[in-house]
Parts: structure tokens; C-alpha cells; sequence
């Protein structure tokens, strides 16, 4: 939060701004639904993981 408040007051773009965050996002439900299928799954694919996050 402390970066967000200071990128703010310095009219900057945080270091850790939304689309670093989506990309995460990203990779994290391809690596989840990865593990599930046993296949390779690409990044970006899954919009959402059936169990997780009431999906």
C-alpha cells in the first residue's frame, strides 16, 4: 500500500501496478489447471478455476 501512496504523491506508475498483478494472476491459474489436466495448459487461457474463489 506504502508504493501505491507514494507513486501517487510522485505521479508515477507503482512498481507493482495491475497488469504486473493480472499477468501473476495468469500464470497462476495456468499452473493450477496445469496440475489438474496433467497437459500443458498456455497463460492466459483459463478466465477462471472451478473451486477457487467461489469460480
Amino acid at each position: 500500500m506504502t508504493e501505491l501512496i507514494c507513486a501517487i504523491e510522485e505521479g508515477r506508475e507503482p512498481e507493482n501496478g495491475a497488469s504486473e498483478n493480472l499477468h501473476s494472476l495468469s500464470l497462476c491459474f495456468a499452473a493450477i489447471e496445469a496440475s489438474r489436466s496433467g497437459g500443458k495448459v498456455a497463460v492466459g487461457s483459463v478466465r477462471a478455476v472451478p473451486g477457487v474463489g467461489g469460480a
